[in-house]
């Protein structure tokens, strides 16, 4: 009997070890949400926390603005852009929490440095304040604040940018998935 409970506390252990955590980003994945999520079933997939969104608006198949995720406790977790086809799906996340992390261990914050080392670079856009990373293979892309460019083409709208000239110790602004190419 001594034995089935600890077999039985031993299988227990090692399944909620195997569970990931809702921060945890993947391929077509953000947390509790995926590619195919609707919607109108963010009110379900975040029961536990709050949602804010034009309810009236969604619930006639309208245009709806960008939704806000909240926790329970206040912090912003996700800002996320609906499709606007019949059935709206999630078209474009922006990770607004630290503890997102994709598999390879990029979040909010992460240096530029880690992002190398962790994925290869396609392709590096300038726009008016920011730097957009895109990277190969995934849904994620990164922006970093242009000040963190070297002098002679921080403010040069046309200076083409590229991938060495940021700096490694430059941290992630912003970390966004686009799922509107499906």
């Amino acid at each position: 009997m001594k034995k089935r409970i600890v077999l039985i506390g031993l299988f227990a252990l090692i399944t909620s070890c195997n569970q990931e955590s809702p921060f945890t980003m993947g391929v077509g994945r953000v947390g509790l949400l995926n590619k195919e999520t609707p919607i109108n079933s963010l009110f379900t997939v975040f029961a536990a926390d709050s949602v804010a969104v034009d309810t009236v608006a969604l619930e006639a198949d309208a245009v709806v603005d960008p939704i806000k995720i909240y926790e329970k406790g206040g912090a912003h977790l996700l800002t996320i852009t609906p499709t606007q086809d019949s059935i709206q799906l999630v078209k474009h996340i922006r990770v607004m929490d630290t503890r997102y992390t994709t598999s390879k261990g990029i979040h909010l914050g992460s240096t530029y440095a880690e992002l190398k080392k962790a994925y290869e670079i396609d392709k590096v856009t300038g726009s008016l304040k920011s730097v957009m990373v895109t990277l190969k293979g995934v849904d994620e892309y990164v922006t970093f604040d242009r000040e963190v460019l070297p002098e002679n083409i921080r403010w040069s709208l046309d200076a083409s940018i590229e991938a060495f000239q940021i700096p490694d110790n430059a941290q992630i602004k912003h970390l966004m998935i686009n799922w509107g190419d499906r």
